[in-house]
């Protein structure tokens, strides 16, 4: 009797089986920033978007103390600017970056962030439909997936 386990049957372990899929790019992980940057939103901060609003308003105030209120509506314009253009980019790569480094390590947080929603597993295969947080199940997406790069594994497409 072999002490390996035949395939991954805990949830942890499949997460870990989902992190190998998408770093192997035969998944891809899709997000919805709207639903994700959400207050409730387990992988949302926030003091991101928060910091740009204070910011605006603190140079707001320095300008209108400066120049009035032609100064304050060109700063502030400019900020909104700046926050359109550059903050939302930053705000967004800072949800990437929680998924990637907190929800797909952490079992606890990739459960609140599914059940949350905001988030699209799609695989390579065209075969397989697009698994969609939190209606889909994303446990059953990487076992098919598993168990097709398996060699000798019928496909999909065989079973017909």
């Amino acid at each position: 009797m072999s002490n390996e386990r035949a395939e991954p049957e805990t949830a942890e372990d499949l997460l870990g089986e989902l992190r190998a899929l998408l770093a192997e790019g035969v998944v891809k992980l899709g997000l919805n920033f709207k639903r994700l940057g959400e207050m409730d939103s387990p992988v949302g901060a926030e003091s991101d978007s928060m910091r740009w609003v204070l910011a605006t308003l603190a140079a707001s105030m320095i300008a209108f103390f400066i120049g009035r209120w032609a100064a304050t509506a060109i700063v502030f314009v400019s900020a909104c600017a700046l926050y359109a253009t550059v903050g939302r980019r930053w705000v967004r790569r800072r949800i990437v970056q929680r998924v990637e480094e907190t929800a797909l390590n952490n079992m606890a947080v990739w459960q609140k962030l599914w059940r949350f929603g905001g988030v699209t597993l799609t695989a390579k295969r065209d075969d397989l439909p697009a698994c969609v947080a939190p209606a889909g199940n994303w446990a059953v997406l990487v076992r098919s997936l598993r168990d097709a790069r398996r060699p000798g594994a019928p496909s999909r497409r065989d079973q017909t």
